[in-house]
């Protein structure tokens, strides 16, 4: 005969779930630490208003979304019609937060000696970033493209002048 051994399965006492834990009270509330204060950023300085010269040679004239300047050969100064065309434009684009202005610069002079010419050109770019800064305009809208001697220039056409224009209408 044979003898049947039947197993049973070992039965591990069963424990309870451990008991809910309340807490007393609710916890305290965070303690947020003050903000920061204001670092103040550092803005680029606002160059000094160019001086606006009653005898200087210039020009206005309109052009396709801007204006164009003529000065004097060799000369950088302001009169009082070409520094108010200056501010002017700068109140357009206060009115267009995503327009930039376009500042591009010319100046005759001999074509064997660019550089004298290209200074003369930055000269006449800076003064009217200037004016514009001065008016309320931040740098950063602002940029100035010294271009020297004109490529090409027709007979009676002046060769001293920037033209102010807006990034969205390019001439």
């Amino acid at each position: 005969m044979q003898e049947s051994k039947s197993v049973t399965p070992a039965v591990q006492p069963h424990k309870p779930p451990p008991p809910a834990t309340i807490p007393n009270a609710p916890p305290p509330l965070p303690q947020l630490t003050p903000a920061p204060s204001d670092v103040e950023v550092h803005p680029f300085p606002v160059p000094p208003q160019p001086t606006v010269d009653l005898k200087a040679q210039g020009t206005v004239t309109p052009i396709e979304g801007g204006v164009r300047i003529t000065f004097a050969p060799e000369a950088a100064t302001l009169n009082p019609e070409t520094h108010q065309a200056i501010l002017a434009f700068g109140q357009r684009l206060s009115d267009k937060p995503h327009v930039r202005a376009l500042i591009d610069a010319y100046s005759s002079g001999a074509v064997d000696d660019p550089s004298l010419p290209r200074r003369m050109a930055l000269a006449r770019g800076l003064a009217a970033r200037s004016v514009l800064m001065n008016g309320g305009t931040p740098s950063t809208r602002i940029y100035v493209r010294v271009i020297g001697l004109p490529k090409q220039s027709a007979p009676n056409t002046p060769q001293d002048y920037i033209d102010i224009y807006q990034s969205d209408v390019e001439p």
